[in-house]
């Protein structure tokens, strides 16, 4: 190209070439049809993103091959442009991808985004798509057909979170793990230095202000025990206590332990959630009380 030339001619001086003439050089027939060059969209790198949630992109996987154990086939992913905090969510068809960005957007975001980008797939260009921005008050950008890097912060976030995924699931040997897989090294993600990031900050630290626990990774696949809540063994005190199963990664974003059960039965055991959820209702109570006696 133009600029290794002028490297060239300045590094050594070729006999009869000047710089002018390598500014009228133009492609030839043959590197057009050949070798052509999209423009890529300005990266959100470049551009003066000052706050969490105001760019995002999202894209899905290919529909899997192999069905999770719960049904699920593609893998869908929205990424921060800020922080690059990551969420991952597996769904039985494409079709969810929509209803999957309203709740981020609109829950999770509380209606701050106002860039949204994906592809042109037909998951993203419909009716349910148009109405959900206008109801955010957003934008809604697209890549052109066929140019992946438009859509680039997506797509690298599904090669590093698949690729992570395929190790661990070769050493567990239990494929059908991939979705709760892909959302444990997702919780990893989030958690570890970013090169994009200041001062490679994790997107952890980018979003909440505060370094992350690295004490509760764990390997996948790993032997574990999931304690019973109070009151509910199944055969009381003198039964056992606690259940064995593997770790499969933890509940965003609290990091509840999740276990799978011998016989490919769910069940979450969280004795504090259940606390937290007490004292939550105790406080609401406490509160309609207060509101009654100053009403009255």
């Amino acid at each position: 190209g133009k600029k290794k030339l002028r490297l060239i001619l300045a590094d050594q001086k070729l006999f009869g070439l000047t710089p002018k003439d390598v500014d009228l050089l133009t492609n030839c027939r043959e590197c057009a049809l050949g070798n052509p060059k999209r423009n890529a969209h300005k990266s959100d790198g470049e551009k003066e993103i000052f706050s969490f949630g105001s760019h995002i992109a999202s894209d899905n996987t290919a529909e899997q091959k192999i069905k999770s154990i719960g049904g699920k086939r593609v893998l869908n992913v929205i990424i921060d442009a800020w922080s690059n905090w990551t969420w991952t969510y597996p769904m039985a068809s494409k079709k969810e991808s929509v209803a999957r960005l309203r709740f981020i957007i609109m829950q999770v975001l509380k209606g701050v985004t106002q860039v949204v980008r994906t592809d042109q797939g037909g998951e993203y260009l419909n009716n349910e798509m148009g109405k959900l921005m206008a109801d955010a008050g957003c934008d809604h950008n697209t890549s052109a057909s066929g140019v992946s890097k438009q859509n680039g912060k997506a797509e690298k976030c599904i090669g590093d979170v698949i690729g992570m995924t395929r190790v661990n699931l070769v050493q567990v040997d239990r494929f059908d793990l991939w979705a709760e897989c892909s959302n444990y090294m997702t919780f990893i993600k989030n958690r570890l230095p970013c090169y994009s990031n200041p001062d490679m900050k994790s997107p952890y630290e980018m979003r909440y202000g505060r370094k992350p626990n690295y004490k509760r990774f764990h390997r996948f696949g790993c032997k574990a025990t999931a304690m019973f809540p109070k009151k509910k063994a199944p055969n009381g005190k003198m039964g056992y206590q606690s259940v064995e199963g593997i770790f499969v990664g933890y509940d965003d974003p609290e990091g509840t332990k999740r276990e799978m059960l011998k016989g490919d039965t769910w069940k979450f055991y969280a004795t504090h959630l259940e606390q937290e959820q007490r004292l939550q209702a105790q406080f609401e109570r406490a509160r309609r009380k207060q509101v009654a006696a100053v009403s009255a």
